[in-house]
């Protein structure tokens, strides 16, 4: 963190650095196929699927042997082909279920049936048969190693905390300087609302930090995202973002996301954070299915070095009225800067970063604008299964059951 006068120039776009480098990646290509027959040491039937590829190149910490690396080489758990299989899937399981959450009409929506949990004691006692103990099996899988202290009342939606996002923002958008924005909040305010929000979220973020790389989910010290002692703690304005309607659903789907670019501290004690845009790469489909580690390896590179060749554009749908406050078209590497308090600032770092690696997950499983196609828990779910043939192909309609009808 640098200090600089309160009239400091800022600069309005950087060339967008690479998601990923390319060398690095090929290390990561050994290092999961080590994974795979380290886990089939146990699962003599285990596969990579396309997730579990996704989640560990997002691990900056594959080759640092310390808690948060995924290395099976590394001390500890890892060790245990079963602890580390069932952290690649819960890893998979916390993006869809962040990504489930960053749109609230995401419940109402057909698409996304198979990946809402169940409840626990939703079924009544007298109610004993296979169906009833499936749910219950799976309700129990989300709620199993997080414990939120059970009289802690539901969290209020906090529209102080929004009409102090929108001051801050000057009541526009913060990328185009449009009137009458939406407010977007980086960790989602359903995550951490409820107690039972709170205790799904927990059970299945304390693997998501393997690939955010920030512990957002410690078991042991107060933080704001997902704490058992409080909840609501990320009702903040600086969890918000002021965000045109246009990009909004951009946003919650995978299709763009911010990059921490760097902050200034200024001469009141705030600091002022650079936040980078980017659009980010549609490689093909491959959700939910094995991972070739020669053919699909190979089309992902070749994916993802096209995005970057071509200076990564948007999608070809997108609408190019929509530009910047200068009046330049949004181009991944426009740089936007938001001012928050010194005390707040690596939340808000923390809260970027979450959302950047669940959107570039998704967009490396293919599934921007259709993140419900993620896997997630319901893996082996043979209709969740169908959907995603379907979703390869672009045919499969508006839910799960659509083409079953």
């Amino acid at each position: 963190m640098t200090t600089s006068s309160q009239h400091m120039v800022r600069a309005l776009f950087r060339d967008p650095e690479p998601l990923f480098s390319l060398t690095d990646f090929e290390l990561r290509r050994t290092y999961a196929q080590r994974t795979e027959a380290h886990i089939r040491k146990l699962f003599h039937d285990f596969r990579l699927r396309t997730e579990y590829v996704a989640a560990m190149i997002l691990n900056d910490n594959v080759y640092i042997d310390d808690y948060l690396s995924l290395d099976p080489k590394s001390y500890g758990w890892r060790n245990n082909p079963a602890q580390l299989h069932s952290t690649l899937l819960s890893n998979d399981a916390f993006c869809k279920h962040y990504m489930l959450h960053l749109d609230s009409e995401n419940f109402q929506d057909p698409a996304w049936i198979l990946s809402l949990p169940e409840r626990l004691d939703s079924h009544p006692d007298a109610v004993v048969d296979d169906e009833t103990l499936k749910a219950e099996i799976r309700a129990l899988d989300y709620y199993a190693r997080f414990e939120t202290d059970p009289h802690l009342q539901d969290y209020p939606y906090d529209e102080d905390e929004e009409t102090k996002c929108r001051k801050r923002d000057g009541e526009v958008c913060a990328v185009t300087g449009r009137a009458n924005p939406d407010v977007f909040w980086f960790f989602p305010t359903t995550l951490n609302a409820t107690v039972e929000q709170n205790d799904i979220t927990g059970n299945l973020a304390w693997s998501g930090t393997f690939f955010m790389g920030s512990i957002f989910a410690a078991k042991h010290k107060p933080n704001p995202f997902c704490d058992k002692h409080k909840l609501g703690g990320s009702h903040k304005a600086w969890n918000m973002l002021c965000i045109d309607p246009i990009l909004y659903d951009y946003l919650s789907t995978g299709f763009c996301t911010f990059k921490y670019h760097g902050d200034t501290k200024l001469e009141n004690g705030d600091v002022e954070v650079a936040l980078q845009f980017y659009w980010l790469p549609q490689p093909k489909a491959r959700f939910g299915q094995v991972f070739d580690m020669e053919k699909d390896w190979q089309g992902l590179m070749d994916d993802l070095q096209e995005h970057q060749d071509k200076g990564f554009p948007p999608p070809t749908f997108w609408n190019d009225d929509c530009t910047t406050k200068s009046g330049e078209p949004l181009r991944s590497g426009h740089l936007i800067y938001i001012v928050v308090s010194e005390q707040d600032v690596e939340y808000f770092k923390t809260a970027i970063q979450v959302h950047w690696s669940c959107s570039v997950f998704t967009s490396l499983c293919g599934a921007s604008g259709r993140p419900y196609l993620l896997s997630g828990k319901e893996y082996e779910d043979p209709t969740m299964q169908r959907y995603q043939d379907l979703g390869r192909q672009g045919k499969e309609g508006d839910s799960p059951y659509s083409q079953l009808e």
